[in-house]
């Protein structure tokens, strides 16, 4: 099985409910790389279309698929192959970054305007349990190009602005679903 890490989840999680919180639905690919601290890079793809969220990685074990739908209150990850779906419930108090742009839970500091890879940012670190994660978000939008913690780095790169059909969002029919009441685990 591909390992899910905390960052990933936070920053996927994060970035529903930033999107949501945009004043227009934002619908867009980009190419998604993972660079975890002393392991290999993982690649990916992530299509966001309002909150909806599905992040595609591909590592050594294959595929793993995320989709992220809170207004239906549920995450699913799918696995290739297999055909496998766990469908967990969506528990947006777990996601402590969620949070950050009403300052409720977690120390959020802005650190100033930066350009990555050519996409104007606002940058901000966070604070939480004394590590420090910084996040470089979209001022056009709205959402994390880039996440550094201590542990790993994921960076959005190739962005491309184009209407998503809604079966992206979708567990096909094909997959077996397993439910599960717990959320996932934190790492």
């Amino acid at each position: 099985m591909i390992r899910v890490s905390k960052t990933f989840v936070i920053f996927f999680v994060a970035s529903a409910l930033m999107v949501s919180s945009a004043h227009a639905a934002v619908e867009f690919t980009a190419r998604l790389t993972e660079l975890p601290r002393g392991s290999q890079p993982l690649s990916g793809k992530i299509f966001v279309k309002g909150e909806k969220i599905r992040q595609e990685t591909f590592g050594p074990n294959g595929v793993q698929i995320m989709i992220f739908r809170p207004d239906m209150k549920v995450t699913w990850m799918m696995f290739i192959p297999g055909k496998v779906c766990l469908q967990m419930p969506y528990v947006p108090s777990d996601n402590e970054f969620g949070e950050w742009a009403s300052l409720k839970s977690i120390n959020v500091r802005f650190l100033g305007k930066e350009t990555f890879r050519g996409i104007e940012c606002r940058k901000y670190q966070t604070v939480e349990d004394g590590q420090k994660t910084f996040y470089w978000i979209s001022e056009q939008l709205s959402f994390p190009v880039k996440v550094e913690s201590r542990d790993e780095t994921m960076e959005c790169t190739d962005i491309r602005r184009c209407k998503l059909e809604d079966s992206l969002f979708e567990v096909p029919a094909t997959y077996k679903k397993t439910i599960t009441r717990i959320a996932p685990p934190k790492e």
